[in-house]
């Protein structure tokens, strides 16, 4: 266990990291325990210090309470944030809790590295835009997990095959917004563009919590776009909660994002962003015999 008493210098952002295996029913944790201190020796730098931990457990108890115990103790000590190994074992709980909180958490998607916050919530909406630099008239995304959260909040305007053929994946489909739809969200356009990652944590997340995340890339605006968590740590300590799912991609392609394509009129599409499945999307849509009104790449 570590002992937190130990180190006196005045502690200004601390941080756990976990990722666990199971070999015949015994869960092995590695608990990373990284802080952040102020040394009056380096001015106004933060001087980092890491801790590894390994805990066995026996037979029964689960990685996902280990996570349970340690994320207790995280939030018992100021300035902590927690970051989670993403694994079948992962504990929602503690993203759930944070965006019902309104906090901001980083998530991996079937794409990029994404920052993500109730898209109900207002503050929490407002959180993103500050922590990413954004500009506030640049409009979100919302995040649902699975297809009849699409029709809930969006007014669908294709048939259910063409959907299921788009969603889930790499593609975010604009549409005009239900009323049901936070208001405050994009509140200078009548359309949202909405997506199903095509990654099966982050549609549980979203099925438990049962509202849209208002959904964006984990970086400053205009910056690269992030496939590992070490690409955002700049970002850390804005986040409730930060999810680890390794490396996502190593080609150019992937940081590309969704392929945003607007749907929003009926029998017709316009790609506004190609993305990083543009040429799949395109012929998904064009199957469906609905006309290219217009192509632009972003």
């Amino acid at each position: 266990m570590l002992n937190l008493s130990k180190i006196s210098t005045p502690v200004l952002q601390s941080v756990f990291s976990f990722s666990s295996v199971t070999t015949r029913g015994v869960s092995v944790v590695n608990i990373w325990h990284r802080r952040s201190f102020f040394n009056s020796a380096c001015g106004q730098k933060f001087c980092k210090v890491d801790f590894h931990n390994s805990v066995r457990k026996v037979p029964g108890v689960t990685a996902s309470r280990l996570y349970s115990n340690y994320h207790s103790l995280a939030s018992s000590t100021p300035g902590m944030k927690t970051l989670f190994k993403e694994s079948e074992s992962s504990d929602l709980a503690a993203g759930i809790t944070a965006l019902c909180s309104g906090g901001v958490i980083a998530v991996p998607t079937d794409t990029i590295y994404g920052l993500a916050a109730s898209a109900q919530n207002e503050a929490a909406v407002q959180k993103i835009y500050d922590i990413k630099r954004r500009i506030e008239s640049k409009p979100l995304a919302i995040c649902v997990g699975n297809i009849d959260q699409v029709y809930k909040w969006c007014e669908v305007t294709i048939d259910h095959t063409l959907l299921k053929a788009l969603l889930p994946g790499p593609v975010t489909l604009v549409f005009k917004r239900k009323e049901a739809l936070n208001p405050m969200l994009n509140p200078n356009t009548s359309l949202v563009g909405i997506r199903i990652p095509n990654y099966p944590f982050l549609q549980r997340l979203c099925n438990e919590l049962d509202q849209p995340l208002a959904l964006t890339s984990a970086n400053i605006s205009s910056c690269l776009s992030p496939v590992c968590i070490q690409e955002f740590e700049e970002l850390w300590p804005h986040l409730s909660v930060v999810y680890d799912g390794g490396t996502l991609g190593e080609n150019v392609t992937q940081r590309l994002g969704s392929t945003v394509v607007d749907l929003s009129t009926p029998g017709q599409f316009i790609i506004l962003r190609n993305g990083s499945a543009y040429s799949p999307t395109k012929e998904i849509l064009l199957q469906h015999y609905l006309t290219d009104a217009a192509s632009r790449s972003s």
